[in-house]
């Protein structure tokens, strides 16, 4: 038997199971449960781009450090 078939039967079941009202509730708890994510999603893209400047600034600077001290070494000491 294919997956839909295997789908089909659970789906009858589990209406067999759940009352008539808690099938409708479960689909609006569905649907607004998809909003909510996506918005979820949203702010947490927001809170880790408010994070990577910092660390992007420490990266540079480590960076940027040991060169700058060359070049300073190299044109304090062999002018």
């Amino acid at each position: 038997m294919s997956d839909e078939k295997y789908i089909i039967e659970m789906e009858k079941r589990r209406q067999k199971l759940e009352p008539a009202g808690k099938a409708k509730e479960k689909t609006e708890k569905q649907s607004a449960a998809a909003v909510s994510r996506a918005e979820k999603r949203k702010s947490t893209e927001k809170e880790s781009r408010s994070r990577l400047p910092l660390v992007n600034l420490l990266a540079v600077i480590f960076i940027l450090v040991p060169i700058a001290v060359y070049i300073c070494y190299t044109f304090l000491f062999f002018r």
